[in-house]
């Protein structure tokens, strides 16, 4: 056969000299010859890389098994992506680390919160140290309770002692037969004595202060008016308020000052202080609270407000409860989820005092939310729609609340809080404690769980210590009373400080609209399209009232039988006020029918649900919580401020 390379052959063809044979030409076979290894270089890659499929696989397997589970899938690809682009020009590879938070709320219930949202909030050290004492001393190991009693209003100096003992036998410790050890000019504990005065006309006279401490979470101490309580229903005719261990250093304040001791089974722990839920075994996205105490004024609100939960859809994926300041459950649990939390003396001189301290013992206790999301509203806060949107933009650190009447006045609120911050008019170190600027909100709060669980503690000694101040200083009260009213607004000016240190910034909108805000009537069939339409966007845009007040037009004459001669200063064209909260008959005496046309929006719902609920409860009932007049039948004649203790 010839040298040179012949044309493929047919596979039934032989190499034989007989078959005829074509000569290429030189150029052509060179083509050939390097196409023919180009191929078998080809071939020899693709095997090598079939073979090393198993390999590559083994160590993405490998690789992967570092990732987050937790983290979305594109959260995870975005990742590996920038990984990948990262690493490629070295040798090394680098891990991906999963996405971390500061927050317990890796919550095996949680559905509201999306892991994308998960961010570190950074908290001050006073943030942080408050909560760490409230909550751990609610679960303390120390078995035994341990009471003292201080000269000094801040649990420094002298002191009498007494353990758990003491205060548990005979029914506690009469502090009216009690005296404190004399000084070195006193010869004699003698209660005849004049320079020997009983620890009862001491604290009544002087003031003092008390600490409990230890006990295991399981003990408290209770307080009484009178020298003597035995244990019966006088003791709580008597009751002054209890002390807790998470309470610390508790000041008893002239005439407000305990005569008799005694230790009780702690009530934050006592199933009968729990609420009870129909649908307990449902996880639910949210959870609203009402600060309250056990009272006419506060009992129709309550139901109101829970009727309009339950109307707007909201115990479909939120929980309600009823938070009470009072010595014992009352007669309302039956009608509404109640966590009853045993008064701190400090609600004898500031009642709004109540929310924080209240909130504290809720999230001590068994029944502290589970729940995402915690809605805290006033108990005249009445809902109109859904919240589930508002509640959808909570997350670790970023909260919402409504804009504070105060809005705009951020640097008259700077100064105050220059004034009552760690080192006051220290500007550097005060504005140092504050981990992200202030918001000027009010309630409605919404606010992540673990957020509020963080607030709460500093808000109650915030609030201690301001009020503190304006009690005593009426230059600082007279400075900001304008501004803030703050002589009944610093539960408010406390959450705004507390919740700046506590890392957590909201988001600012209207989201319920006041008794004495301009008026808007989308039930009005006389005005034009144009007025209804804005004034129905207008309605649409609320979720709830902040009632108070209810007016009727002036021309619709049978509403002038209900005529009030109080606020007309505020009606800004309503017509006639009919109703107020501020009225002693506002739980008895309810305007109804409604005028078909020309009522305002706030005043429509508050009279509504107030007719609502009337119908189904009907008239407050007379009880040992709420005191009828001096007749008792007249319902009309209730001791409006009488308050059970």
């Amino acid at each position: 056969m010839s040298s040179r390379r012949r044309a493929a052959l047919p596979n039934n063809s032989v190499d034989d000299d007989s078959v005829k044979t074509t000569t290429m030409p030189l150029s052509t076979n060179k083509r050939l010859e390097k196409k023919s290894i180009n191929l078998t270089l080809y071939s020899m890659m693709g095997f090598l890389l079939m073979s090393s499929f198993p390999i590559f696989s083994a160590i993405f397997r490998s690789t992967s098994s570092t990732i987050d589970p937790n983290v979305p899938h594109l959260q995870i690809e975005r990742k590996v992506r920038k990984a990948s682009i990262k690493t490629s020009q070295k040798t090394t590879t680098k891990s991906v680390k999963p996405i971390t938070t500061a927050l317990d709320v890796s919550s095996e219930k949680s559905t509201t919160i999306p892991p994308k949202h998960k961010k570190t909030v950074k908290r001050s050290p006073l943030t942080l140290r408050e909560a760490d004492f409230v909550y751990e001393a609610s679960s303390s190991s120390k078995e035994k309770i341990v009471t003292k009693i201080y000269q000094s209003n801040n649990c420094i100096g002298s002191y009498v002692e007494y353990n758990q003992e003491d205060l548990q036998q005979n029914g506690g410790r009469n502090l009216c037969q009690q005296f404190w050890l004399p000084p070195q000019n006193m010869t004699t504990n003698n209660k005849n004595d004049e320079k020997a005065p009983s620890i009862a006309e001491y604290l009544n006279n002087h003031g003092g202060s008390i600490m409990v401490t230890g006990g295991s979470g399981s003990y408290a101490i209770d307080m009484y008016r009178s020298c003597q309580a035995s244990g019966t229903e006088f003791d709580r005719n008597s009751y002054l308020a209890s002390v807790f261990p998470l309470d610390g250093c508790t000041v008893l304040r002239q005439y407000e000052s305990p005569r008799h001791l005694k230790v009780v089974p702690n009530p934050i722990t006592n199933p009968a202080y729990q609420p009870s839920y129909h649908d307990k075994n449902n996880h639910k996205k949210y959870h609203g609270v009402v600060s309250v105490e056990s009272n006419i004024y506060f009992y129709y609100q309550v139901l109101a407000g829970m009727h309009s939960w339950e109307t707007t859809g909201n115990s479909r994926q939120g929980r309600f409860t009823r938070i009470s300041t009072m010595s014992e459950p009352d007669d309302m649990t039956h009608l509404v989820p109640t966590f009853t939390a045993p008064r701190h003396v400090h609600s004898w001189r500031y009642r709004p005092f109540n929310k924080a301290d209240a909130l504290v013992k809720w999230f001590a206790s068994p029944s502290a939310p589970q729940e995402d999301v915690v809605v805290v509203m006033d108990a005249d806060n009445w809902l109109t729609q859904d919240l589930s949107p508002l509640v959808e933009q909570v997350r670790p650190g970023h909260a919402l609340g409504n804009r504070a009447f105060y809005t705009g006045q951020d640097k008259l609120l700077m100064q105050v809080w220059h004034e009552v911050c760690q080192q006051p008019h220290n500007m550097t170190a005060c504005d140092q404690q504050l981990t992200v600027p202030v918001d000027l909100v009010a309630v409605p709060y919404f606010v992540h769980r673990e957020d509020l669980k963080m607030i709460v503690p500093r808000w109650k000694q915030l609030i201690k210590d301001m009020h503190d101040k304006v009690s005593v200083d009426k230059d600082f009260e007279n400075r900001y009373m304008q501004g803030f009213q703050i002589n009944w607004c610093v539960e408010m000016l406390a959450y705004n400080f507390a919740a700046a240190e506590a890392g957590v910034k909201h988001d600012i909108q209207d989201v319920q609209r006041r008794d004495v805000d301009g008026p808007i009537y989308p039930f009005d069939m006389t005005a034009s399209n144009k007025t209804r339409e804005r004034d129905v966007k207008r309605m649409n845009e609320m979720y709830m009232i902040h009632m108070g007040r209810a007016w009727f037009p002036t021309e619709y004459e049978p509403g002038q039988q209900w005529a009030h001669t109080e606020g007309k200063q505020i009606s800004r064209g309503r017509g006639t006020q009919v109703w107020c909260k501020c009225n002693f008959t506002a739980a008895a005496i309810l305007p109804w029918p409604l005028p078909t046309n020309k009522i305002d929006f706030v005043s429509n719902v508050t009279l509504t649900l107030l007719h609502e609920v009337n119908e189904k409860h009907g008239l407050i009932p007379a009880s040992k919580y709420r005191k009828k007049g001096q007749n008792g039948s007249d319902p009309t004649e209730i001791h409006y401020y009488y308050q059970y203790p």
